[in-house]
């Protein structure tokens, strides 16, 4: 009932029209039925007395029912498909992407809220919804229109309505069975179309494509996309057979029951109980019957799999979204008080931050350093905003990070992450995106660019020409667009800016020059910097070392040489790559 509400809702027009189609539809049958009663029983007039003043009328009636028809048809067919498929698909598909903006982020790393979000797709695209509603109109109208022809029949004889009915009670309990089938093995079937998605995904990647070929891996991801699609694709092709088989039994006991309604009504002439006029009339009739219960007992029969697709995107849009936040104006005039944070992604056993406490004032610049998986970057994120803590609470001053609205936090901050996004858009794009409106100061864009140490590129191209080999523009090392991203998040001029491995594309000697020029733009300004070089530790304020997921040394450059514990340990083993840079 909800997606029956909501597609008059979406496109009121045409799912006006397309149930008034139906109504007509259903009816349909008993009107023939009752038009060709009258015709046929003109002609045997005709052949018996040689005239019939009817036989012109009636014709031309029955001919102007099929031509309404027709029209109807076109204007449903045209408003069905514009609208309660087409406009109702493009408003679900809207839907979907919103309900994904406003999921907690924390969600992406959960594979069954994944699991669910496929199938919620899948629903979407396979129109899904739209075929639920016009299964519940037929349903409806078929079942009005089951019981006029009812009336009818009954009316030549009772004996063709129970006919009618056994011939076509197999197809009710086939269509529930197999469409039950049907919907658990798609349901199963999720996480292995995620998988397929994503070995696709590799096979038509760019990036991904030039390793596999230096690495000869290609061949190998070519045969697991292979297997995986041929695992689904037997699946599929198993239960259609299935499917297949039980559809033909069903068919061959409907071809029964109609070769007993021609004995029995063919009977019943012979007898004299019915004129041949009627004869006609009851075949015609019975045919219309036991076509409409075979469709009423289908689509009820597949109601239950339409029904279980249909929940699976309801379930995605009811899934939680973060809490509504509070607090509307923040000021950042002190410090940022990570206490007692600890912090688990969904479906793990082992925490990812242990009890961290830390607190970072304004205005300093901080390195947070460890080796990989030591929980650098999901520090970064939780300081963002991106992820909230388990356990624990992080304050912007005196606020609670959890309390402040989006809106109020992301102008104070911003970042580059591990996995940036190059965006192939023009040079301009790539650098204003996160400050829009100064899309069109060149000046300030230049300046930025100046700033990473991308002079060569600007003495290459112009702002408006266009990056990436995607759409015909300008290819850039990984390096660049490192720089780019940093950049990026330099033009945005925000109070709070986090990197998080900002140069890890970069080679020591530059990292050094990049990091140097930031750590001077920074000035004034609160700089987290999350790495596993120790290079950039000389230039900062504080220094954060981490290991094992909690926070083990904090202090200046000096003081944690001069205690040779952990960050001792990690200069000593990096000192050589920044010789010549000093």
């Amino acid at each position: 009932m909800r997606c029956y509400k909501e597609t008059f809702k979406i496109a009121p027009i045409s799912a006006f029209f397309s149930q008034l189609y139906q109504w007509i539809e259903q009816l349909f049958p008993a009107i023939i039925i009752m038009v060709l009663t009258r015709f046929f029983d003109a002609v045997e007039t005709f052949t018996i007395v040689g005239e019939s003043d009817r036989i012109t009328v009636h014709a031309i009636l029955l001919l102007g029912c099929y031509g309404i028809k027709q029209l109807l048809l076109l204007v449903s067919s045209v408003t069905l498909n514009a609208g309660v498929y087409e406009k109702c698909t493009h408003y679900y598909k809207i839907k979907l992407a919103e309900k994904a903006a406003r999921l907690p982020l924390i969600y992406y790393e959960d594979s069954e809220k994944m699991n669910i979000k496929k199938r919620a797709e899948d629903c979407v695209q396979g129109e899904k919804i739209s075929q639920l509603y016009m299964s519940m109109g037929k349903v409806i109208t078929i079942g009005f229109g089951i019981i006029s022809v009812f009336v009818v029949l009954s009316h030549y004889s009772l004996w063709l309505v129970p006919i009618s009915i056994l011939s076509v009670i197999p197809y009710l309990i086939s269509r529930i069975i197999r469409g039950k089938e049907f919907y658990r093995l798609k349901y199963h079937q999720a996480k292995k179309m995620r998988k397929l998605d994503y070995l696709w995904g590799l096979l038509v990647n760019r990036q991904s494509l030039k390793e596999m070929r230096v690495m000869e891996s290609d061949e190998y991801l070519s045969k697991q996309w292979m297997n995986c699609r041929d695992e689904v694709n037997n699946e599929l092709w198993n239960h259609y057979k299935k499917d297949a088989f039980i559809v033909l039994c069903c068919d061959i006991l409907r071809v029964l029951g109609y070769g007993m309604s021609i004995f029995f009504t063919l009977y019943l002439t012979i007898q004299g109980d019915i004129s041949i006029g009627l004869f006609g009339a009851c075949l015609s009739a019975f045919t219309a019957f036991q076509s409409q219960i075979q469709s009423f007992l289908s689509e009820i029969g597949a109601l239950p799999e339409k029904v279980a697709f249909v929940s699976d995107y309801y379930e995605f849009i009811e899934l939680l979204e973060e809490e509504k936040r509070v607090i509307h104006s923040v000021e950042f005039k002190e410090s940022i008080s990570i206490s007692n944070v600890s912090f688990q992604y969904p479906n793990t056993s082992a925490k990812a931050l242990d009890n961290v406490n830390v607190k970072i004032n304004k205005g300093e610049q901080v390195a947070i350093i460890g080796e990989n998986g030591s929980g650098k970057t999901t520090l970064a994120k939780l300081i963002l905003g991106i992820y909230e803590p388990n356990e624990g609470d992080i304050y912007f001053d005196k606020l609670n990070l959890s309390n402040i609205k989006e809106e109020s936090l992301y102008p104070l901050v911003s970042g580059v992450t591990q996995d940036f996004v190059a965006y192939e858009l023009t040079l301009r794009e790539n650098i204003a995106i996160s400050n829009l409106n100064f899309l069109q100061d060149e000046k300030r864009i230049k300046k930025t660019l100046v700033q990473v140490g991308l002079s060569d590129l600007l003495n290459e191209m112009n702002l408006d020409d266009q990056l990436g080999k995607k759409f015909n523009g300008k290819e850039l090392s990984g390096g660049q667009w490192q720089k780019i991203a940093i950049a990026r998040a330099l033009f945005k001029e925000s109070e709070i800016i986090v990197l998080d491995e900002p140069t890890s594309a970069l080679d020591p000697l530059v990292e050094s020059e990049i990091l140097t020029n930031f750590s001077r733009l920074m000035k004034g300004k609160t700089a987290i910097i999350i790495s596993h070089r120790v290079g950039l530790c000389k230039m900062v304020d504080k220094i954060i070392v981490m290991k094992d997921r909690k926070i083990v040394e904090i202090g200046n450059h000096e003081e944690l040489l001069s205690k040779k514990e952990e960050y001792y340990r990690l200069y000593q083993s990096q000192e050589k790559w920044y010789r010549d840079a000093e």
